[in-house]
């Protein structure tokens, strides 16, 4: 399994199990919600730091095999090249 996923599937699975055991013990959804969130993300970041750094890893190299540079810029795609050859010039007044 990749180490974005997995991560993911570890800190969501952390995260339901905390809040079970809230839920039983402070029986206030809200409260039990935030202190869940909160514990999950401390047992993730401390005890899941190398599969934390492995799935930081993976998604630099995703990017880096997208290419370097402005993502944003590279989604102007032909529709965007067709607009821009039918629009009118601008006028340099």
């Amino acid at each position: 399994m990749r180490p974005v996923v997995l991560y993911g599937v570890v800190r969501i699975l952390l995260f339901a199990a905390a809040l079970v055991v809230f839920l039983i013990v402070v029986r206030n959804p809200y409260v039990s919600a935030v202190l869940a969130a909160v514990v999950a993300f401390c047992i993730a970041y401390i005890a899941f730091a190398p599969l934390r750094r492995a799935s930081a890893e993976a998604l630099a190299a995703r990017r880096r095999l997208d290419g370097e540079g402005d993502h944003v810029a590279s989604a102007h795609g032909d529709d965007e090249d067709a607009e821009d050859a039918a629009a009118p010039p601008a006028d340099p007044r």
